[in-house]
């Protein structure tokens, strides 16, 4: 799933493979569930409180920058090399899981 939008409420059950979504702004993104298997996730927004809960056995690089959202993490062997919740952000850097070439990407624009 690709694209772009403002002023839209964006509700995933269950992310399979890919995500992508540039350019949110105004909105509000919660995915339930991320599939272990999943492949890549990429969202910049701005204004957007954004949700996500990875399954149990999730591997990937981390890097998330979110403003009104939370960072649900899978617990296990995750090796976190940069946290930090203030005020309504929080920032997660690191590798979650055993180790993979996927990456999740969620990151705040400050203006749109």
């Amino acid at each position: 799933m690709t694209g772009k939008s403002s002023h839209t409420k964006i509700n995933i059950d269950k992310l399979g493979k890919e995500f992508s979504a540039l350019n949110m702004s105004f909105g509000n993104l919660d995915i339930k569930t991320v599939s272990s298997k999943f492949e890549t996730i990429s969202v910049k927004a701005s204004h957007t409180p954004i949700n996500i809960k990875f399954e149990q056995n999730s591997s990937f690089d981390l890097d998330a920058d979110v403003e009104f959202g939370k960072i649900t993490l899978p617990q296990g062997n995750n090796d976190i090399s940069f946290r930090e919740s203030k005020y309504n952000k929080e920032e997660v850097k690191g590798r979650i899981g055993k180790g993979s070439s996927k990456k999740a990407s969620l990151n705040r624009q400050e203006s749109m």
